[in-house]
């Protein structure tokens, strides 16, 4: 494969000031650079993404890719055709990798077969950020699970640290690129590739900073559209209806199969769903963060607010779907 162990490839879209920090750490590997080769594909950015990817004068390793605009699924797709390294490692553009994560990677396909390897990622430090970064920045920009390798399932797949073989890359038949924005490309391409026997291995030692953080009702349209596409995944794998862990208290009840706590939450998620709840648990959140900001007591009103936007962008994907 022209001599090179791996190919990382990056999608990004309007995040050029994330690739300032993403790449010069990609320079900085354990494994030299001669050894892989880096692919940027701009999915159509209006900002200055390609002028900052020059001035960065990368290595001649490092390709600058501009597509128009057509999502991350298929940004990934024109990376994968595009490389040339025997493993692809996949990295979002708002993560900085550690030194060692393209190494881990690599040493992972050289244990394992027939893998999906996935990375850690770590989330900024909530202290620079406001009350609800504090509170749920690492439950929702970090994905740790624990200091050990380990087998995950196909859940656990998320496109911002990944890799596999570039042949088995074709072999499950890339991302799908239906899916809108970015959202469960990645779970549904694991799923396929879990149907076809590879399994899904956790190493704890290919990490990274997660450069993303959000405000709650930044997070909460964020994660409103991310459901929309959860209906799409179980439109194309209805088999999979009850897997998804948090969806489960969104899914539609199913009166003969759910069981009377299933159905108990399920009733009260959709009554926390309705409007008035909604403005409800709004107000009650600014006054708990201005009178009593106890974390175990914002912990748990800030998930019930995202859970309602998590139903209602799940609902709304089920009626553009079927």
């Amino acid at each position: 494969m022209g001599g090179l162990s791996a190919s990382v490839v990056i999608p990004s879209y309007n995040n050029g000031h994330l690739l300032s920090m993403g790449l010069p750490a990609l320079v900085q590997q354990t494994v030299p650079v001669g050894e892989f080769e880096v692919l940027v594909v701009d999915d159509g950015s209006t900002d200055d993404t390609q002028n900052r990817f020059i001035s960065l004068s990368l290595p001649e390793s490092f390709r600058y890719i501009r597509q128009s605009n057509q999502g991350a699924a298929a940004a990934r797709n024109r990376g994968a055709a595009d490389a040339r390294g025997d493993i692809l490692v996949f990295l979002d553009s708002d993560v900085v990798p550690d030194p060692t994560l393209l190494e881990e990677h690599l040493t992972s396909h050289r244990v394992h077969d027939h893998v999906l390897t996935v990375g850690k990622t770590r989330a900024l430090p909530a202290e620079h950020f406001d009350l609800f970064y504090r509170v749920l920045g690492e439950d929702i920009f970090a994905f740790d699970q624990g200091d050990e390798e380990k087998p995950v399932t196909f859940q656990e797949v998320l496109s911002r640290n990944f890799s596999l073989p570039r042949e088995s890359f074709f072999e499950v038949g890339g991302f799908d690129q239906e899916f809108p924005r970015s959202g469960f490309e990645d779970i549904e391409f694991a799923y396929r590739a879990t149907q076809l026997g590879f399994d899904v291995v956790y190493n704890p030692r290919a990490a990274g900073d997660h450069h993303h953080t959000g405000t709650l009702s930044e997070v909460s349209r964020w994660m409103y559209n991310y459901q929309v596409s959860a209906a799409l995944l179980m439109k194309k794998h209805p088999e999979i209806r009850g897997q998804i862990r948090h969806l489960r208290d969104k899914e539609p009840i199913q009166w003969r199969r759910d069981g009377l706590g299933l159905v108990v939450r399920k009733l009260v998620r959709r009554g926390l769903a309705l409007p008035p709840s909604m403005w409800l648990m709004e107000g009650v959140v600014s006054a708990v963060e201005r009178w009593y900001p106890s974390p175990p007591l914002l912990r748990f009103i800030y998930w019930q607010v995202l859970g309602s936007h998590l139903f209602c962008g799940f609902r709304d994907g089920l009626k553009r779907y079927g």
